[in-house]
């Protein structure tokens, strides 16, 4: 029974050694990939070349496309006249303003 049990602890870790955790399974810099954790140190795979390879910095998204084309600005006709000046709203009396002396106050 214990030499069954240290086998398995030995294959366990045999089996854990080789999932490709070293410094040697990494990716150097151009070399092909599909996860930034194949990468050596300082490099991210790169998902915007085609095919992904590890690099420094990975390429930026393109801008997003406008959902519909830009409208054609319409300039006004210089020689028109202005439009006609629109008079000030009424002016009423603040709230808080206390009423005047000689006011008498309604009942």
């Amino acid at each position: 029974m214990r030499w069954s049990f240290a086998a398995f602890v030995v294959a366990a870790l045999l089996g854990a050694a080789s999932l490709g955790c070293g410094e040697g399974s990494l990716r150097s810099a151009g070399e092909e990939c599909s996860a930034s954790s194949q990468c050596g140190p300082g490099l991210v795979c790169d998902m915007g070349m085609d095919p992904s390879v590890c690099a420094m910095m990975g390429t930026p998204p393109p801008p997003p496309e406008p959902d519909a084309p830009p409208e054609e600005i319409i300039d006004a006709d210089p020689n028109a006249p202005d439009a006609a000046p629109q008079p000030d709203a009424d002016e009423t009396p603040d709230a808080d303003e206390p009423p005047d002396a000689d006011e008498t106050p309604d009942a």
